[in-house]
């Protein structure tokens, strides 16, 4: 049927229609789900990376949730997650942000994408005003990257949640 209205140049039906399949399936081994999501995948992933590039923060998060209910499943291993993650931080969806850099971090390898999803995880905490899972995302990061590129940025970071925290000791040590 998405075929269909493809070759009908109906582009918005059979999104829609792509869409639909993903969402009603309940197992995500289902062959028509995956399909689905493989064809939405490649209508739109070429605008994805478009409004990336253009800092186009809203399109880059309707972009990402018309994928469907297998979205995630989709980029998990893809670097374009943390740009999706950190488009959600720029407008304020924090606790999707904070679920899609976790999902980063746990399934990626690459030292740079996890680098900055650690940064952009501390970043949205302190944004939350909670310095103390900043704090230990932070600490994390200097643990894992003791001389990683961003070590300045997570030292003032780390410096803005001992201060949040009021911790002086910890401020001497640091």
């Amino acid at each position: 049927l998405g075929k269909g209205y493809e070759l009908a140049s109906d582009m918005n039906r059979a999104l829609q229609t792509y869409k639909d399949i993903t969402l009603r399936t309940t197992n995500k081994n289902d062959p028509w789900a995956l399909k689905a999501s493989e064809r939405l995948s490649a209508l739109l992933t070429p605008w994805l990376d478009a409004a990336i590039a253009s800092r186009d923060d809203l399109t880059v998060v309707s972009l990402f949730h018309r994928h469907g209910a297998l979205a995630e499943q989709r980029y998990k291993h893809s670097p374009l997650l943390l740009d999706i993650a950190e488009s959600h931080r720029r407008l304020g969806f924090s606790p999707e942000a904070i679920r899609l850099y976790q999902l980063v971090i746990k399934s990626h390898s690459d030292s740079t994408v996890l680098e900055s999803a650690l940064i952009g995880l501390g970043k949205i905490y302190l944004d939350q005003r909670d310095p103390q899972a900043a704090r230990k995302v932070l600490e994390r990061y200097r643990f894992q990257f003791p001389i990683g590129k961003h070590e300045g940025e997570v030292v003032h970071l780390l410096i803005d949640t001992m201060r949040q925290q009021s911790d002086l000791q910890g401020l001497l040590h640091l």
